[in-house]
């Protein structure tokens, strides 16, 4: 009997390690839909922990664990593309 509830305790402790380590953790993670920008991002050396497909729309994206390099890169990735759009237009 001392057994079997010495065993439970050990897997409740263990159970209960394995939720607080995924609910506790400070990590963040972005889900990016945009196919473009995170072909530019595995360009540069940023690769995703996941992908998936949106239940309701079908939509496929990729999950990044956000980081300070996550952030520098995406925020080139978006200076560049607006700056291209801003050479690309038309004058009036």
């Amino acid at each position: 009997m001392k057994r079997e509830v010495e065993k439970e305790k050990y897997y409740f402790n263990d159970y209960f390690k394995c939720w607080r380590s995924i609910f506790m953790s400070n990590k963040k993670y972005a889900y990016n839909y945009d196919i473009e920008e995170c072909n530019q991002l595995f360009k540069r050396g940023v690769f995703p922990i996941g992908c998936g497909k949106h239940d309701k729309t079908g939509n496929v994206f990729h999950v990044f664990c956000v980081s300070s390099r996550y952030l520098k890169v995406l925020d080139d990735i978006r200076f560049l593309n607006l700056r291209d759009a801003e050479n690309n237009r038309t004058p009036r």
